[in-house]
């Protein structure tokens, strides 16, 4: 299933972003990375599982590097017991510089039926570590 999502700061000059439904694993992950893309991590750990969230916490983003001119494709959904797995393409806009890629970068985000809202669990992109004290 390839269905495409547009997210990021340039978004109202590629095209209108796909609005999916924020109750679905996919909608989940669109307000996670529109959040991190609007720089807004308090907002972006509230996607979060409760305990992957009092690792990861706002301060974690501090050091990850999330360029102004990145959009997400959604790449494929797949749901199966309560836990869902959300694969999104990441690329940047931007005219690459000498010895840079344009590759996109795959992420997959891994859910879990929290009681009702979905919730990402582990830890996503674009954090590496979450242990990082407040």
């Amino acid at each position: 299933m390839l269905v495409t999502l547009v997210i990021g700061a340039v978004v109202g000059a590629v095209r209108d972003p796909a609005t999916l439904d924020p109750q679905s694993p996919e909608g989940v992950v669109q307000s996670y990375l529109e959040a991190v893309f609007d720089h807004d991590y308090t907002n972006a750990v509230g996607y979060l599982t409760a305990e992957t969230a009092e690792r990861c916490r706002p301060s974690a983003f501090r050091d990850a590097w999330v360029p102004d001119d990145l959009i997400a494709d959604l790449d494929e959904v797949r749901v199966r017991d309560g836990q869902a797995d959300v694969r999104v393409q990441l690329r940047s806009t931007a005219d690459p510089l000498p010895f840079e890629s344009m590759d996109p970068s795959v992420e997959t985000f891994t859910l879990v039926d929290d009681d009702g809202p979905w919730r990402i669990t582990d830890e996503p992109w674009p954090l590496h570590s979450c242990e990082r004290p407040e």
